[in-house]
């Protein structure tokens, strides 16, 4: 590639001066940073630079999000909303607390049939001790008055 010349219609300032410039030698290679070659400070023939010398932004500006925020909902409907879970948290804390109270009066309920069975079927040993004493049978004195013992204890 030849160096670029004024009436070629490329910038003139992508032949930079040398110091021997003025012996009026040119040579067939590109000087660095010319317009061929990328990387260099003037922008690719492509044009995928934009005009100006301004540069695209790599990240958007933090700033425009706070001052274009996504549209805030109504607050009315908002205020609802909160209004609404407040009322099924009231309700559910009001049903765990009325199952909770049943559940300890059903197990109270269960112990105490549970206590009357035991008493029941125990009711039926003390009377045979009692016949077992009435006949004159030795020995049966002592379970009778520790049945009787436990049982009062239970109420």
């Amino acid at each position: 590639m030849s160096a670029a010349s004024p009436d070629t219609g490329e910038h003139p300032a992508a032949e930079p001066e040398s110091p021997d410039s003025g012996s009026g030698v040119t040579t067939d290679s590109a000087p660095v940073g010319s317009a061929g070659e990328s990387g260099g400070p003037e922008a690719p023939e492509s044009g995928t630079a934009p005009e100006g010398g301004s540069e695209e932004p790599a990240m958007p500006d933090p700033l425009e999000a706070l001052i274009d925020p996504q549209p805030v909902p109504d607050l009315a409907a908002v205020v609802a909303e909160r209004d609404d879970y407040l009322e099924q948290l009231q309700r559910v804390t009001a049903e765990f607390s009325n199952f909770r109270r049943q559940t300890i009066k059903r197990n109270t309920e269960l112990v105490a049939q549970a206590a009357a069975r035991l008493a029941k079927e125990l009711l039926v040993v003390l009377d045979a001790c009692e016949a077992a004493v009435s006949q004159g049978v030795e020995g049966i004195d002592a379970l009778q008055s520790q049945l009787l013992g436990v049982l009062s204890a239970q109420g």
